[in-house]
């Protein structure tokens, strides 16, 4: 094995032998013996690290970047590219609609045509939607297929983000129900690794690695739980946020019949939703004007939802955790109460709540207003 070593210990081991072997006694600073060995010593250390680098860069282990491409490339597995995030009209996500009457009233050509985009209130963020949104003459709304404009996580958005439109008609609204969390970065070192390590057992197809690599390829994806029964296998596609698009377990059960075995069927699922509503009173300084009430609701009722977001699959609920996220939403609330927390639309006691393996928490699509804040 070779033995790699610092300028530092080659110019100690260099001084030693000199004073020990030769007849060599000025090794001051300055001197021309000295001098010559710490150039030569400084090159060698040099062509240690660069040994030392190549070395490294070989093995898969240790291997990055450009030289891990490399590895990967050569044993035909690619590392991922950004991607853009969409949803499809199946997804029923991005919606266009009206609060009173007929869409058609508004739309009078009877869709909203390709192209249309769809953005967050500073533009950071735009959908363009690619297929015209048609709806008939008595239908208030009309969900969208939309792909972003920007590639990469910067695309990503929590729900109703996107509520501003190029229609140009003031009575028609857009919003986004449900969040969009498929757009990808490029691959990290650690996890092109790992794929690149599974790739001997996932080449072999028809077993549960391949099965489980092929899915996890999927825009959207960031995990699958696998069981297999007697000619069966149950996947759970745990998403990269808190809610699996119906686009993404269509291309998770495509990816995944490539891969499976014949007469073995696979079933693909998304975690099972535990809607919930939570009621809150709030208690403001006394300095805080009646008109700021609207704008605290609203960041309350986002520190809410971004901490149920936060629980991830399995989780637990904590209700100290609530309380400290709904006090940090703004320094004018003074205290709070929780009035009534309900879970699958039946009250709560108010304590811990533990999630069974494959759930997760959601907004109660049933309610107009699953976060209600009530300012007393």
């Amino acid at each position: 094995m070779l033995n790699f070593k610092t300028e530092a210990e080659l110019n100690a081991q260099s001084f030693e032998e000199l004073a020990r072997e030769s007849s060599i006694t000025n090794m001051g600073s300055g001197a021309r013996a000295r001098i010559t060995h710490e150039i030569f010593n400084r090159r060698l250390a040099e062509a240690y690290r660069t040994m030392r680098f190549n070395s490294a860069m070989r093995f898969l282990s240790t291997a990055n970047g450009y030289f891990l491409d490399l590895i990967g490339e050569g044993r035909g597995i690619l590392r991922r590219q950004q991607s853009k995030a969409f949803v499809s009209r199946e997804d029923e996500n991005i919606k266009f609609y009206v609060v009173t009457g007929a869409l058609k009233s508004k739309l009078t050509a009877g869709n909203v045509p390709v192209g249309t985009t769809v953005q967050n209130s500073t533009g950071t963020v735009q959908y363009q939607v690619t297929e015209a949104g048609v709806f008939n003459d008595v239908t208030d709304h009309v969900y969208v297929s939309a792909i972003a404009v920007t590639p990469g996580a910067a695309s990503r958005v929590g729900r109703n983000i996107l509520t501003v439109h190029s229609l140009g008609v003031a009575d028609v609204l857009a919003t986004n129900e449900k969040e969009i969390t498929n757009g990808t970065e490029l691959e990290g070192d650690g996890n092109y690794q790992y794929r690149i390590a599974s790739g001997r057992a996932a080449a072999e197809t028809s077993n549960l690695v391949a099965v489980r690599m092929a899915m996890l390829e999927v825009p959207g994806v960031s995990d699958v739980i696998l069981n297999e029964y007697a000619g069966y296998i149950d996947a759970l596609i745990i998403p990269s946020g808190n809610y699996a698009s119906e686009s993404t377990i269509r291309g998770c059960q495509f990816a995944a019949s490539r891969e499976k075995a014949c007469g073995v069927r696979i079933a693909c699922r998304g975690p099972r939703s535990v809607p919930f509503e939570v009621y809150l009173k709030i208690n403001l300084t006394k300095t805080t004007p009646a008109s700021s009430g609207s704008a605290i609701r609203e960041l309350i009722r986002a520190a809410v939802l971004n901490y149920f977001d936060d629980i991830r699959l399995g989780g637990i609920f904590v209700v100290q955790e609530l309380r400290a996220r709904i006090q940090q939403a703004d320094d004018r609330i003074l205290d709070h109460e929780l009035i009534c927390l309900m879970f699958r639309r039946r009250p709560q006691l108010i304590r811990n709540f533990q999630l069974a393996y494959d759930e997760l928490f959601a907004p109660d699509p049933e309610s107009s207003n699953p976060i209600a804040v009530v300012i007393a």
